[in-house]
């Protein structure tokens, strides 16, 4: 029993805390007992106290520390080191799982005899996580008022045991809006990099044209997940300290691994390397998309909320964005490769009548793309096309719009007499135009 009444002025009772409600394997912990009078809340004199053990019925899941540092797998207390307060390290095994412990003390009673005192308590071992972060989107507007679309984000953080952060917890978020060099570029060779403790990032593809010859210092470095490769632990945005060769660079923020899992240098990792900066070509300008914090940029409420705000060049175009947050003293990241689409295209119908003059029978037609929201004209963007009658036409072609917005819709094998038509205005994400 946990309390032993003998009469109305002597009773006892045992009680057990620890320091948390779960633990992860391996990790170090706390059990607080504590022997009182029951009645006074006062603790016993420790001279009434004859020993204290300590027991787990199944070792796999936790063992004893004992004064000495020493790891058993019970713990029985008695002579010198006895009192009726004591806080005992619990050091967790290899496996999850739910046991519990048990303590008992023998106590010497008023009338000289002995009696027991026990209690047990559970304790929950998990598998080793790490603390995480998501980034997520919840739809795209037009402002009008300022000129602008915004995708609305909101990142969600939470500790290694699932627990929202803490209130004030700094996240960085950021974006990579010209890639310069990206792991899946079309037309070249895909490459990979390494990143080790001493803060060195290393291309492995030796290739001439594969180089960091085109960075510079003020560019992000952004980790991307792959199947292999997507632990937090390495994840997000990295600023560049120095550039030692084409192949090696160093990088500023400190990369300590997974030390829960026991993770350090990791290689085989898709990045995209870049600023926030896209070169305009239809005005010689730039043409920008960046971050704002409606609610700032700590947590509340195990949140960030942000805003994505871009000018109308850049739908059809590809950003990476990425956040990142110091949690349980660990950096962690999460990155988003995202096609802007902003509110998407205005439909169109082109059509084309073979009047037997057509050769091949083919024609061409030109539409100008416009995009819903702004009015802006679709610029460096692939529009796609919903077949209206398919038994007009084979097959259609079209092209991607230029500065002017247009396009070219190509009909092809249109039966004598027949009018082929199709709406066009859906927005085809291909990699080579929408990086133009």
């Amino acid at each position: 029993n946990s309390t032993i009444k003998i009469d109305a002025k002597n009773a006892y009772k045992l009680s057990l805390t620890l320091s948390k409600d779960k633990y992860q394997r391996h990790e170090l912990g706390r059990l607080h007992f504590s022997i009182k009078e029951l009645y006074t809340n006062v603790p016993v004199k420790k001279s009434i106290i004859k020993k204290i053990t300590l027991t787990t019925p199944d070792t796999r899941y936790c063992k004893f520390v004992d004064f000495n540092g020493a790891e058993s797998n019970s713990l029985t207390i008695t002579d010198g080191y006895i009192s009726p307060e004591a806080d005992i390290a619990i050091k967790m095994g290899n496996h999850s799982g739910t046991t519990e412990i048990r303590v008992s003390s023998t106590i010497v009673l008023p009338n000289g005899k002995e009696a027991s005192l026990t209690n047990s308590i559970p304790i929950v071992v998990i598998k080793n996580q790490t603390a995480s972060i998501s980034m997520n989107s919840y739809g795209t507007r037009w402002a009008s008022d300022l000129g602008l679309y915004v995708q609305n984000y909101v990142i969600h953080v939470v500790d290694k045991y699932g627990n929202k952060a803490k209130d004030g917890t700094y996240v960085s978020i950021g974006a990579v809006n010209d890639p310069k060099l990206y792991t899946y570029s079309s037309g070249a060779p895909k490459t990979k990099a390494s990143l080790t403790t001493d803060k060195k990032f290393t291309l492995e593809t030796n290739n001439a044209t594969i180089n960091f010859n085109k960075i510079d210092i003020e560019d992000n470095v952004v980790i991307l997940a792959n199947k292999d490769r997507n632990d937090p632990a390495y994840l997000g945005g990295w600023s560049i300290d120095t550039i030692d060769s084409p192949t090696d660079m160093t990088l500023f923020d400190d990369y300590t691994g997974n030390q829960n899992l026991h993770i350090a240098d990791v290689d085989h990792l898709s990045f995209v390397i870049g600023d926030e900066e896209r070169f305009n070509e239809c005005y010689n300008t730039i043409a920008n998309g960046a971050f704002y914090f409606p609610e700032g940029t700590t947590v509340k409420d195990g949140v960030v909320k942000a805003e994505f705000r871009y000018q109308p060049f850049l739908v059809g175009k590809t950003v990476f964005l990425y956040a990142n947050a110091v949690v349980d003293g660990e950096k962690i990241g999460i990155s988003r490769r995202v096609p802007l689409v902003g509110e998407g295209l205005k439909p169109v119908t082109a059509s084309c009548k073979n009047d037997s003059n057509l050769t091949l029978p083919s024609c061409s037609v030109r539409v100008v793309m416009e995009l819903k929201g702004s009015g802006k004209l679709a610029r460096w963007v692939q529009p796609g096309a919903i077949v209206k009658d398919s038994s007009g036409f084979g097959y259609l072609t079209v092209s991607n719009t230029e500065c002017r917005g247009d396009a070219i819709v190509t009909f092809y094998d249109i039966p004598a007499g027949k009018t082929a038509s199709a709406s066009i205005g859906d927005l085809i994400v291909d990699e080579e135009i929408h990086n133009k």
